[in-house]
Parts: C-alpha cells; sequence; structure tokens
C-alpha cells in the first residue's frame, strides 16, 4: 500500500513539473519494494525512466526503460510492455535513432492490436501513432508526421481523451511550424509557408485552451514556449 502511494505521488508530482518532489518520492518508493517484486520494480523503473527524460537525461532514460520492459516480459505484462516500447521509440527519435524508433513503436502498436479496445489501451494507440509522428517529423518527413497526428487526434476525440488531444494539437501545430519555416528558408512557396505558419498558430493555441482548462502546468509552459517561436 505504501508503495502504490509513493509511486502515485512521484507519478503526479512529474506530471505537474516537479521533478525534486517526484524524484523523493520515488526515492522513498523503491526502498519500500522487496527484490522479488518485479511488478512494482517494473513500474517504478517506467516512472524513473519518464523522469529521467524529462530532466533531459535521455541515455539515462533508456536504461530505466529497458529494466522496466524487462521485467514486464517476464512479468508477461503486455500494457507494461508497450508503455515501454513507446517510450523507447520517442527516446530513440530524440537521438536520431528514427530506425529504432520506428521498430519501437511498431512493437508497440503490435501488442497493442492483440488488446482489447478499451480507453486505457486506445489512449496508449494515441501516444504511440503521435510519438511515431514525431519521429517522422524528426527525419524532416512532415507529411507524414502530419497523418499521423491526424489520426491521433481523431482517435482522441472519440474517446474523449483530453491530454491526448492536447498532445496531438501541440505535436500538429509544432510539425506544421517547422514545415512552413522549411519553405521559407527554402524560398519555394512563401504564401504556403505564411498559411501553414497560420495554421501552427491555431493549434497550438487550441492545444493551450485544452492545457489550461485542466491545469496541465507542463503543456502550459511548452505550448506558451512553441507559440512564441512562431510569432
Amino acid at each position: 500500500e505504501h508503495v502504490n502511494t509513493w509511486m502515485t505521488l512521484g507519478f503526479m508530482l512529474m506530471r505537474q513539473g516537479e521533478l525534486q518532489g517526484a524524484e523523493n518520492a520515488f526515492v522513498n518508493c523503491e526502498q519500500l519494494i522487496e527484490e522479488s517484486d518485479y511488478e512494482a520494480l517494473a513500474y517504478l523503473e517506467n516512472n524513473l525512466g519518464q523522469l529521467a527524460y524529462a530532466k533531459g537525461q535521455w541515455g539515462i532514460a533508456l536504461q530505466h526503460h529497458n529494466k522496466s520492459l524487462g521485467y514486464a516480459i517476464e512479468l508477461k505484462n503486455e500494457a507494461l510492455q508497450v508503455s515501454n516500447y513507446i517510450n523507447r521509440g520517442f527516446l530513440h527519435s530524440l537521438r536520431g535513432q528514427h530506425t529504432y524508433a520506428i521498430q519501437q513503436c511498431e512493437s508497440a502498436i503490435s501488442l497493442l492490436k492483440n488488446l482489447p479496445k478499451t480507453k486505457d489501451n486506445l489512449h496508449r494507440l494515441c501516444v504511440v501513432i503521435t510519438y511515431l509522428g514525431s519521429t517522422y517529423r524528426h527525419s524532416s518527413d512532415y507529411e507524414k508526421a502530419s497523418e499521423h497526428y491526424q489520426k491521433s487526434l481523431q482517435i482522441s476525440q472519440d474517446i474523449i481523451d483530453l491530454e491526448v488531444e492536447c498532445e496531438a494539437y501541440q505535436q500538429l501545430g509544432i510539425n506544421l511550424h517547422l514545415q512552413g519555416r522549411a519553405l521559407r528558408r527554402q524560398e519555394r512557396d512563401f504564401l504556403e509557408a505564411c498559411k501553414l505558419q497560420y495554421d501552427a498558430w491555431k493549434n497550438i493555441t487550441k492545444a493551450l485552451e485544452i492545457a489550461y482548462r485542466t491545469n496541465w502546468s507542463i503543456a502550459l509552459s511548452d505550448g506558451l514556449n512553441r507559440l512564441a517561436k512562431i510569432y
């Protein structure tokens, strides 16, 4: 019970951007977990991976997700395997390892096909589709990235998942901004570039509206930062 309490507290603090508080909670949690409790260790390592990513420590984040995935495979916990494949895919994408990133995302999608279409699993599907979009964006394939963000956005709206809807709007806005910027720099189609910037502004504004309504501080700060770049 105490393990779950510290785990939940750490996750909530991490979501609110209070990273030191989250780290302290996870340390307290780790001290209470038995070495044989693979399930608790799997979830802790997954959370530690997300915390390391939030701190900009991508290599350390991958190490934690590798450990979590190992536990998840041992436990035959497909939902947690999906979560780790998603996170590993995103991290590989950030590190420029796009082939590995796509493989991780496709592994997650393959597992999700075998799971019931619950709201939680559809949430995971939205997340992996969004991350796959980001992988294509990081390799400058803006059209394919946009297709994935739009698909994630549609599913999130169908299941009324505000968190993923907010993220999809924000990532779509970023993608449109970068696509428009690329056109301007190449001096190809200035009118189309301006339209893309305007569409980027609209999408990030929609993300900010959701973040404001749900009091999601991290999404608010990130969205405002992105919006300033468009201006």
